[in-house]
């Protein structure tokens, strides 16, 4: 696991060296390193350590930054009964919990070189066979 201003803790990790990140949410069971691989298949059947799994792993969109320098970051992950994966989001269409579980981190890098304070703002259902329609603007995003 990263450790921030510590550069040799994940030296001896199992998690592959497509780990670029870690991302934990907070009072949820969302706690995961986030991988990224050539292309957006990589992750969908492969876990952290490089071995074949149904639930796969968190993941950063292949198009996107591994320093997490884009101005958007798409993470994808598997929707997983209990609460695991990104299960557990079905939680924040609660308002009063996405309330009350509304921070997280992100640490960047392998070796959390960077660490970033999340605020989760906002949440939609959508059904997996369909497209979402989701619009924003500049403004509301220059808001936040």
């Amino acid at each position: 696991m990263p450790v921030p201003d510590d550069p040799t803790a994940a030296e001896d990790s199992p998690i592959t060296d497509e780990m670029v990140g870690r991302l934990t949410i907070d009072g949820t069971n969302i706690d995961y390193p986030v991988m990224q691989g050539r292309d957006n298949t990589r992750f969908l059947n492969t876990d952290p350590f490089g071995d074949y799994s149904v639930s796969g792993s968190i993941f950063l969109d292949s198009r996107c930054s591994p320093d997490f320098s884009d101005i958007f970051k798409l993470i994808y992950g598997h929707h997983m009964d209990y609460g695991k994966m990104f299960g557990s989001l079905d939680d924040y269409l609660s308002e009063s919990f996405l309330e009350s579980h509304c921070t997280g981190t992100l640490m960047i890098g392998r070796n959390a070189e960077r660490v970033l304070k999340l605020r989760v703002f906002a949440a939609m259902k959508a059904a997996a066979a369909r497209r979402p329609s989701l619009t924003w603007t500049a403004k509301a995003l220059k808001s936040l």
